[in-house]
């Protein structure tokens, strides 16, 4: 049996996520959904997908769907996997789940309440080697780890309209790169952090 995906968005990450399910058994994206109904139908017919809807009402109406990867803007992820979640369809959403951790709360207390699942797309956790640092960890073999440092990041051109930079798309380092260490940090420790710091590095100070 074919397990079939729906996908609510269709930018970069829609189209790494499709190639990842190409060599995943018995695993098909079956219909996207974005704002954009022209939009749509071409990515649909590019990847070879074959339903395109301009709403997340449209495509859940359209049933089959066995679960829901939410990959559109920031911003949009709560109310994309709300209403998945409301029609009994699990859902997968990219990082970061939400913008803040209050709308996070929010959809997790959905998703409780519905009795649907629903996982943040923290891929990294799935890694082989992440798996092979737990064993060793838990096995003893490094010590009590006692401290960890972690950085992630990329040069992007400066654009202020592009999701990166804007905040009005939960733009910025943290929820785009940023959460990769601290997701490392919670998994490593096993707990949440009890103090939060952060600066701005001078030009001095910055590193190439």
């Amino acid at each position: 049996m074919t397990f079939n995906w729906g996908m609510v968005g269709h930018g970069h990450i829609s189209t790494t996520f499709g190639a990842a399910i190409q060599v995943v058994d018995d695993a098909e994206i079956v219909a996207v959904a974005g704002r954009n109904a022209d939009r749509s139908a071409a990515y649909a017919q590019a990847h070879g997908i074959g339903a395109a809807h301009d709403t997340v009402e449209a495509m859940l109406a359209a049933g089959g769907l066995d679960a829901v990867y939410v990959c559109s803007p920031h911003p949009s992820h709560q109310d994309a996997a709300t209403k998945c979640l409301r029609a009994g369809v699990p859902v997968l959403v990219e990082k970061p789940m939400t913008p803040s951790s209050a709308t996070t709360k929010e959809l997790i207390d959905v998703a409780r309440g519905e009795g649907v699942f629903a996982m943040e797309a923290m891929w990294t956790r799935f890694l082989p080697a992440y798996e092979q640092a737990r064993a060793w960890i838990d096995d003893r073999r490094i010590g009590e780890v006692q401290q960890l440092e972690a950085a992630f990041g990329f040069r992007a051109p400066v654009d202020p309209d592009h999701r990166l930079f804007n905040l009005d798309l939960a733009g910025g380092s943290t929820l785009d790169v940023g959460v990769y260490p601290i997701a490392l940090a919670q998994w490593l420790f096993g707990v949440a952090p009890t103090s939060v710091a952060g600066g701005r590095l001078g030009r001095g100070d910055r590193r190439r």
